[in-house]
């Protein structure tokens, strides 16, 4: 059952040698970055199964 209150948060951004650039954290700026994102709830947590 989807939950339409749950949606992708950004976590973390990697670039291509997959190192954390400082600054960007958690949402990426520039090119050659990778977002990491999870699943969340208004509350703040990955539901069960979705992250």
């Amino acid at each position: 059952m989807a939950d339409a209150k749950i949606k992708p948060v950004d976590t973390q951004c990697t670039n291509n040698g997959g190192q954390q650039p400082g600054g960007q954290q958690p949402s990426c700026t520039g090119n050659g970055l990778t977002q990491e994102t999870e699943n969340q709830n208004p509350a703040g947590h990955a539901p069960p199964g979705h992250n």
